[in-house]
């Protein structure tokens, strides 16, 4: 898959402006403040349904106007045109001019990874970076992962809505939290599977572009630790978890166990990236997993994907920006 075309309408600094890209990939030159982060952020909107940069839609507005279009042409194994309008705070979404019901029909018709400055997060910052990150890769892969994960999420709601209003005495008892923890166990045991079924891939190729990208050779792992200890019966333990768990759950109030709470723990060398490595080790680490995602969604999708490039490499030395460019033009799209 491949951007051929893209045209927008009062988005941000564009007033109107029709742009054609290379199969191959394109340079954005220009001063600070010309747009070309706006442009990449409009592309990205295109395939995620939101901005890299801002939860508010009327932020990205053209001063003065009350409503702006973007619209793509992507071309690969099937043609799609995929257009976002917003008009005083209303979205609308269109997939070949027919309007979506929800974001998840837009997840997955176009493979598109970013990289910026920002990804030095996935390593330095909380568990909740790197779950996204993984919730990412399986999302555009598979449909019935992404179903998993928002019944998960409102499941979850429901069940900490029970424990806190028990907790601060609004409830007399959790009756009923039992259903939900079901459907907890139930939705939370496929996500693990899922999660589990791509770990050693992914390990394999982002410690493979480490390498390639580390003057020193270094080895870079990513490992899955699980909020709990698991066996072959995933749902099995899941629950019993949650069963030893349960006063301490009503004491704070919150479900304990789940792969909400799982973490990804990155190292180099055997030590912990986030506490050892220097900025330049992170931040390469960040660009190695970004790129080892691409290069997953391409093996498993059989189409290239479409990277993004905001001054994720502005940080690195000549050979390591070199490398690292020439591993993306290999890739996909950029």
């Amino acid at each position: 898959m491949f951007l051929e075309e893209i045209t927008l309408e009062n988005f941000r600094n564009y007033d109107s402006r029709s742009l054609v890209f290379e199969k191959a990939g394109s340079f954005l030159c220009g001063k600070n403040g010309s747009g070309k982060t706006n442009l990449l952020e409009s592309i990205y909107m295109l395939s995620y349904g939101k901005s890299f940069r801002s939860v508010n839609p009327e932020e990205l507005l053209m001063f003065s106007k009350e409503h702006f279009v973007i619209k793509g042409s992507f071309n690969g194994t099937i043609k799609k045109e995929i257009e976002f309008r917003f008009f005083k705070g209303t979205r609308k979404i269109l997939i070949n001019d027919v309007e979506i019901e929800s974001m998840k029909e837009l997840i997955g018709n176009v493979a598109l990874v970013l990289l910026s400055l920002n990804d030095i997060n996935l390593v330095t910052g909380d568990p909740g970076v790197r779950r996204r990150f993984i919730n990412a890769v399986l999302s555009l892969l598979f449909h019935d992962y992404l179903n998993d994960l928002l019944d998960y999420r409102k499941v979850l709601r429901q069940r900490n809505r029970i424990l806190f209003l028990k907790k601060i005495g609004k409830r007399n008892s959790v009756s009923g939290i039992d259903g939900w923890t079901d459907e907890l166990v139930h939705f939370g045991s496929r996500i693990i599977e899922r999660r589990l079924s791509i770990m050693k891939e992914l390990n394999d190729s982002a410690s493979f572009y480490y390498s390639l990208f580390s003057p020193d050779k270094d080895l870079l792992s990513i490992e899955y630790t699980p909020s709990f200890q698991l066996d072959t019966d995933i749902a099995r333990k899941f629950a019993e978890n949650l069963e030893a768990r349960a006063s301490e759950e009503l004491e704070r109030g919150v479900t304990l166990s789940g792969p909400h709470r799982d973490e990804f723990a990155i190292t180099i060398n055997g030590l912990a990236a986030r506490k050892f490595a220097s900025e330049g080790e992170q931040r390469t680490c960040a660009i190695s997993l970004k790129i080892a995602q691409a290069s997953f969604l391409k093996s498993k999708t059989k189409n290239n994907p479409i990277l993004l490039i905001d001054e994720a490499v502005a940080e690195l030395d000549r050979m390591r920006k070199e490398k690292v460019l020439q591993s993306v033009i290999d890739i996909g799209q950029c």
